[in-house]
């Protein structure tokens, strides 16, 4: 997984958590926190660490779905569309 690096350090800035805060609260490495901010991708568990922290509504806006070449999964056009009955 890639994340928006703007926009965790936006999140960082405004929540006022440094990488150590932000590592400790996520339950990863603060290497991990390091990584994400270099762009770099991060193994399954701090994925999901990650998202579980951020919760799935605010995850979606932080990862970087264009660089890794994936479509956001819940996105409105990613979802079926539902007829009324």
């Amino acid at each position: 997984m890639r994340i928006k690096r703007e926009s965790l350090l936006q999140f960082m800035k405004m929540s006022g958590k440094d990488v150590d805060c932000l590592a400790h609260e996520i339950g990863i490495s603060i290497l991990d926190i390091e990584m994400l901010l270099l762009g770099q991708c991060v193994d399954i568990d701090t994925s999901r660490k990650f998202i579980r922290y951020f919760g799935s509504s605010e995850a979606q806006n932080l990862i970087d779905w264009e660089t890794m070449g994936k479509k956001n999964p819940l996105s409105q056009q990613a979802l079926p569309t539902r007829k009324a009955s």
